[in-house]
């Protein structure tokens, strides 16, 4: 069973900082139309060479954000860095 959103946001978010390797963070693609931007990142993972794929879409009022929707694309190394459980395939350098 998925334990949700209040898992996400109380187990994962919070650690994301110390997992997450802002050093190799790099763009891939960036696009805004109207109140609308898509970021496309790479994120490198603390103490090893994996990379995340994060797709970030964003919904801009009066020049603030007002909303995001993100996307993790093969999450396995962050989430076994983050000790959850997940049955996906695990990664490997």
């Amino acid at each position: 069973m998925h334990p949700g959103a209040a898992f996400f946001r109380d187990e994962v978010l919070p650690n994301l900082p110390n997992v997450l390797d802002f050093r190799r963070f790099s763009y891939e693609s960036l696009f805004a139309e109207s109140d609308r931007v898509v970021a496309l990142v790479n994120f490198g993972l603390t103490g090893n060479d994996a990379m995340i794929k994060i797709s970030e879409h964003w919904t801009v009022k009066d020049g603030k954000a007002a909303s995001i929707w993100v996307a993790y694309f093969e999450p396995q190394a962050l989430l076994e860095k983050l000790g959850i459980a997940h049955g996906l395939g695990g990664w490997s350098s």
